[in-house]
């Protein structure tokens, strides 16, 4: 058969049904706004809870654990209490078990941030 070139597709049958999809039972098309991205938690404040600090490369955010207070003893200065990082995530914590939600005030802004003027 010879092979035309340029040539415009042919137009489909209109007597041939096309394949629908099946309906799910409260399926829907687009997806929730409310809903949190896959492997992310809600949107909303969060602390962190993990023991060790550690840096999230996309936001940037460098999270601090929550250091106590030292007392002073003869051969140290005292050293006072650092609270964790409590950070407002737009899109989500990381859910990696390292985020809590709190009713806490945010402390910390993303590392690329300019200073706030509030002195958060």
């Amino acid at each position: 058969m010879p092979k035309t070139t340029g040539a415009p597709p042919p137009e489909p049958d209109a007597t041939t049904p096309t394949p629908q999809a099946p309906a799910s039972a409260g399926a829907s098309s687009s997806p929730d706004p409310d809903a949190a991205p896959t492997g992310r938690l809600a949107p909303g404040v969060y602390e962190y809870t993990a023991v060790f600090e550690t840096q999230y490369v996309a936001v940037p955010l460098t999270a601090r654990p929550a250091i106590p207070a030292v007392p002073a003893t003869d051969s140290r200065p005292a050293a006072p209490a650092s609270p964790a990082t409590v950070f407002d995530w737009p899109d989500g914590a990381p859910d990696d078990d390292r985020w809590t939600p709190t009713a806490k005030r945010p402390n910390q802004w993303p590392d690329n941030h300019p200073a706030d003027p509030r002195g958060v």
